[in-house]
């Protein structure tokens, strides 16, 4: 897979967690080499075949290889909890970073005089793109969770767990291409 180099500090390589699993890498130590393409045109085939967000979804078995895992998916599980709240400067500090943010906040979910606070079901929402997605909860394995639901790119109801975030990740690649998968997963 290839990589856009991104210069920093220190003596190691630095990658995301959510694509650690295609190189098996399970953080007991493991190495890795790196390798500098030397003419434009093995650039390119980097960039056109090899580039890891085209490789999200795993062609041997159709489903993603690269997708939230570790601390990522305990904040996306945590984040989508019920009675979980923001304040305007808590969410402004945690859309920093995110591309998909306009600027623009939904309206507040809690509104009582000077009270006013967001759910982190919005914070996922604008995160999302707008797609519909339904997906029925094993009651009898996991009683404490809802069946989940997003409209348009709304998360009306449940929450956010790895058997969840799977088909959610798959679809927004088949709807909207990998550019768009890949900004969903680094905005997460």
């Amino acid at each position: 897979m290839a990589h856009r180099v991104r210069v920093m500090e220190g003596n190691t390589f630095r990658l995301n967690v959510d694509v650690c699993k295609p190189y098996n890498a399970d953080f007991d130590g493991d190495e890795m080499n790196m390798h500098v393409p030397q003419s434009l045109q093995t650039s390119i085939e980097l960039e056109e075949l090899c580039l890891v967000s085209k490789h999200i979804i795993s062609p041997s078995v159709n489903k993603p290889i690269i997708q939230p895992s570790q601390d990522n998916l305990l904040g996306l599980y945590k984040l989508t909890e019920n009675g979980i709240e923001f304040t305007h400067k808590e969410l402004m500090n945690m859309m920093m970073g995110v591309k998909k943010f306009s600027g623009i906040l939904p309206e507040p979910a809690i509104k009582n005089g000077n009270y006013i606070r967001w759910t982190g079901k919005q914070v996922y929402s604008i995160i999302l793109p707008p797609i519909s997605f339904k997906k029925d909860v094993d009651i009898e394995a996991t009683p404490y969770l809802e069946h989940v639901v997003i409209d348009n790119g709304i998360l009306k109801k449940g929450q956010i767990d790895k058997n969840i975030s799977e088909p959610i990740l798959h679809s927004i690649f088949n709807e909207y291409g990998y550019k768009e998968a890949a900004r969903y997963l680094n905005d997460l």
